[in-house]
């Protein structure tokens, strides 16, 4: 029952006149951006009659999890021209997301090149042999689909959900200048673009303090649809999708009538409210003040200031 690119083509190239297979040159083309402009069509609809906004579909907006890890510090290194070599111990997967930190210095790693050597951005470092360092798990990469934040982003620590303060990348860099680097528990994270990385998407996120160890973080993004995409939505969406991308297609053949483009509004109404539907909320909890709650619920204090183990008070 899963709707595929190729059956969206078939149906548009049998609705002009070019047959469900074998279109070539600018027909081919054509049928191509017919299914381009259908498809956003449908995943960015137009706001509906009686309606003050746009629908956002639940489905481009999923709950994915990331990993941190813990500081790597086994063996010594040195850098020659921003290559840094590893002796005794094995640098992390994880590592192309890392930070190097040496005495009071953080450097960006650019890539990973083998289990004993990284490369920097900064290419004109240059590190005595026998140094001691710090590897730490705080630039992470993001889905390679990732087109923003689009909700909390928490993890658990102490049978307790804990929030993540959203900054921008700025705050960051200055608690690490103004604070230095902090190992414990995520209090805030950015967002931040990026360029040629070497685990192929375009966006980071930043953490401070620190991971001192593995959390579980969890957040909703805004999927970014490129092309080449599976088909979001479903089965329960699917004739929406095809009637969009045959709706566009009589835009191409005028001669014919408008039942597509007819259908279609039908047809976005019916999804939007399957969609409300399928998110629903169906229990809103007691009618109490929340007193009692963990910070994630109580959002008015949310991380007022925040306290480590040590005693370690941080900027809110």
């Amino acid at each position: 029952m899963a709707l595929t690119r190729g059956d969206l083509e078939g149906e548009v190239g049998r609705f002009l006149g070019w047959g469900r297979s074998g279109a070539t040159g600018s027909a081919a083309a054509d049928i191509d951006a017919i299914v381009d402009r259908g498809l956003r069509q449908f995943y960015y609809p137009g706001v509906l009659p009686n309606e003050a906004a746009v629908h956002e579909w639940s489905f481009l907006k999923p709950v994915a999890t990331i990993v941190t890890n813990g500081p790597y510090s086994t063996g010594t290194i040195e850098v020659v021209s921003g290559v840094v070599t590893l002796t005794t111990g094995t640098f992390p997967s994880w590592a192309a997301e890392g930070t190097l930190s040496v005495a009071t210095e953080d450097y960006d790693i650019a890539t990973r090149d083998s289990g004993s050597q990284i490369t920097l951005v900064d290419t004109s470092v240059n590190i005595a042999s026998g140094t001691s360092y710090v590897l730490r798990h705080d630039e992470l990469a993001l889905p390679a689909n990732f087109g923003g934040i689009a909700g909390p982003m928490t993890y658990s620590r102490e049978s307790q959900e804990h929030e993540i303060r959203i900054v921008g990348e700025s705050y960051i860099r200055v608690l690490r200048q103004d604070q230095g680097q902090i190992d414990d528990a995520p209090v805030y994270a950015a967002v931040r673009p990026i360029a040629g990385s070497t685990y192929g998407n375009s966006f980071e996120l930043l953490l401070w303090p620190s991971p001192d160890k593995s959390y579980r973080i969890q957040y909703k993004y805004n999927v970014e649809v490129t092309a080449g995409s599976a088909i979001y939505g479903g089965p329960m969406h699917d004739e929406t999708i095809m009637a969009s991308c045959l709706a566009i297609a009589e835009l191409y053949a005028p001669e014919k009538s408008n039942r597509h483009r007819e259908l279609y509004k039908d047809r976005l109404a019916a999804s939007v409210m399957l969609d409300r539907q399928a998110t629903a909320i169906e229990y809103f909890g007691q009618n109490l003040d929340n007193s009692d709650e963990p910070v994630l619920i109580r959002r008015n204090l949310r991380y007022a200031t925040y306290t480590n183990n040590s005693g370690t008070v941080y900027p809110s």
